[in-house]
């Protein structure tokens, strides 16, 4: 009788999560070959079908400021906690974006672990306040978006790594001291980065690779091997 409950309940599971990943898959709209243009060194390029994981990260993050901007209010703050909202409107009313900005991290814990669970949603995110660059990005520019801050771009580069920019203006939340609010803050970094792009709240994507690192030799082999998904 438990062998068969087990296995019941092991079919249940299974059907559950296929269920979610098409359910993410149908919401995730379809990037057009033609809505991310690439522009270095003069040549315009496009996002072939070979770059698949460039594609999908793209279609990833429309999606979640899709979620967002879609998102009422009240269930955001719901989501958050009503003392943490409260929290950084203190913040917010003493000084502005900026108090918000640097209140942000404070209230979320960074956790390298790679094998912790991953927040997708930003109901989520506001919830559990916890993960790596992705979520605390993620919490970031959900707050901000909550305190009526319009102007705001998820920046995804394929060196692994993910921050905001606020009114072109950049911010990292994971970082400390003046490299949180400092552009070139990542042109020492030994990450290979190929491609930095950036998806603001209404899905619109721009490349800013050229406004972040040099784009040395080493840099453009890296975007020819991504764009002919070899990476």
């Amino acid at each position: 009788m438990k062998k068969w409950l087990l296995m019941a309940v092991t079919a249940i599971f299974l059907v559950q999560s296929v269920l979610t990943a098409c359910n993410f898959f149908r919401q995730t709209p379809r990037i057009n070959q033609k809505e991310v243009q690439q522009t270095i060194d003069g040549q315009s390029l496009e996002i072939p079908n070979s770059a698949r994981w460039l594609r999908m990260t793209v279609a990833y993050y429309r999606w979640q400021m899709k979620e967002l901007r879609e998102a009422r209010r009240e269930d955001l703050i719901s989501a958050l906690g009503q003392d943490v909202y409260e929290e950084l409107g203190e913040a917010y009313r003493e000084g502005g974006n900026k108090a918000l900005m640097d209140k942000i991290p404070e209230l979320f814990t960074r956790n390298e672990d790679p094998y912790a669970v991953r927040y997708h949603s930003v109901y989520d995110v506001f919830r559990y306040r916890s993960g790596r660059c992705g979520e605390e990005s993620h919490f970031a520019i959900g707050i901000l978006y909550l305190f009526g801050v319009q102007q705001l771009e998820i920046i995804h580069s394929t060196a692994d790594h993910v921050w905001l920019e606020v009114g072109r203006n950049h911010y990292d939340p994971g970082m400390v001291g003046k490299d949180r609010y400092n552009k070139d803050a990542y042109r020492e970094w030994a990450a290979p980065f190929g491609f930095i792009l950036a998806i603001d709240i209404n899905g619109n994507v721009r490349d800013v690779t050229a406004e972040y690192i040099k784009i040395t030799p080493e840099v453009t082999e890296k975007r020819k091997q991504i764009l002919n998904g070899k990476e």
